[in-house]
């Protein structure tokens, strides 16, 4: 039996920046009304909703739609992705139609934000938010030093990869930087948490996205061009950075990597586009 296709008919973002006169409720609200226009569909054709953080019941009721399916699947940054995956296996099992993938983040405003310390009975909670693991730039400071010794890697490779990145942002009017960098700026940067420089950590912003997904077929007939899935994987690894089965390689990455190129069917020789630094990749690959 042939699997049903499924496709992403409509993408958008909001607007980004310093938002403070827009809630993430009103930021998932306006990305979710824009991925609609963009695939010429409208809320009453949607039958499933997702939401990372707040629940997708909260969402759904604000938007005026009551779902057929939802997810509220919270996993960090990657839990936008798991929806994409989630989504996915509900059209092909018939349990909706339609689907909208939500994001929405006050991060730079933070409009109605409370403390969101890990809660002291988690293992975060317990045996790293303690001794001052409370964010990235202070997370993934082991990881990176392990990564350097054992490849052969230097602080100024790690630098490159945001100059590289300064590049795709120069004179982006969307971008929060959009100035290109080079190595020695960042390195110049004030300490966050060593090896991290200010220029190094995520740049806080406020903003939302939204796509919309169907069937492949349905998608045929809508407004745009659909963009198809192949393939994608999930997997998870310590929620503890320190107890990583590897300091210099994600298990969640290679696992669900893995098993996304078997759903596609293809192998990494067959892509041709990859959202990655080439210098610092190559280092790690040597």
């Amino acid at each position: 039996m042939k699997r049903q296709g499924i496709a992403i008919a409509g993408a958008a973002e909001t607007e980004l920046g310093a938002l403070p006169q827009l809630s993430e409720m009103d930021l998932r609200t306006q990305a979710a009304h824009a991925a609609l226009a963009d695939a010429g569909l409208t809320l009453a054709d949607v039958d499933g909703i997702t939401s990372a953080v707040d629940s997708p019941i909260d969402v759904a009721h604000h938007l005026g739609i009551t779902p057929r399916w939802y997810d509220g699947t919270s996993v960090g940054g990657c839990s936008f992705l798991v929806h994409v995956r989630h989504a996915a296996a509900a059209i092909r099992a018939g349990l909706c139609s339609t689907v909208l993938v939500l994001h929405g983040q006050s991060g730079r405003s933070r409009v109605g934000w409370v403390p969101r310390p890990a809660a002291p009975y988690t293992m975060l909670g317990q045996f790293e938010t303690p001794y001052g693991v409370l964010a990235p730039p202070s997370m993934f400071t082991l990881p990176a030093l392990r990564f350097l010794k054992d490849t052969g890697n230097t602080l100024e490779h790690l630098a490159e990869v945001v100059a590289a990145q300064s590049a795709w942002a120069e004179g982006n009017p969307r971008a929060s930087r959009n100035k290109r960098l080079t190595v020695a700026e960042v390195m110049a940067a004030p300490m966050i948490a060593y090896p991290f420089t200010k220029l190094q950590c995520c740049v806080v912003t406020d903003g939302g996205g939204a796509l919309l997904l169907t069937s492949a077929e349905r998608a045929r007939d809508l407004r745009r061009k659909p963009v198809h899935l192949l393939g994608a994987g999930e997997a998870c690894d310590s929620p503890l950075v320190s107890m990583m089965d590897d300091m210099t390689s994600s298990k969640a990455f290679r696992l669900s990597s893995r098993d996304a190129f078997a759903e596609a069917g293809l192998k990494p020789a067959d892509i041709d586009h990859l959202l990655s630094s080439p210098k610092y990749r190559r280092q790690k690959e040597s």
